[in-house]
């Protein structure tokens, strides 16, 4: 399975559909689950590209690992509301670490 990002994907666009009852089947919830445990994107686009990152791609940093594994285990439990609230936090915290290195 290819677990790069469709074109014009948007996790908080998705989280907001799921939160407010859109359907889901099986299969579109598993890839959902291996792109949050993938690392494959961040809230903030491609500028996240520019974060430190270790040999299995995920970030070095401790806080956002940590905000991973959560919203990683939220969308695994269907807990959209809660996975959407992390969702901005991995976005903030993406964002203090990015003004960081600049």
């Amino acid at each position: 399975m290819n677990d790069k990002l469709p074109d014009g994907f948007n996790w908080i666009a998705v989280l907001k559909d799921l939160a407010h009852g859109a359907p889901i089947s099986r299969s579109e919830r598993f890839k959902l689950k291996r792109l949050a445990g993938n690392w494959p994107t961040c809230a903030c686009g491609q500028l996240c590209d520019a974060l430190p990152r270790s040999a299995t791609n995920a970030p070095r940093d401790g806080m956002l690992i940590g905000l991973g594994h959560i919203f990683y285990h939220q969308i695994d439990g269907a807990e959209w509301h809660k996975a959407l609230a992390t969702f901005y936090k991995i976005e903030d915290r993406t964002k203090i670490l990015i003004e960081s290195i600049n």
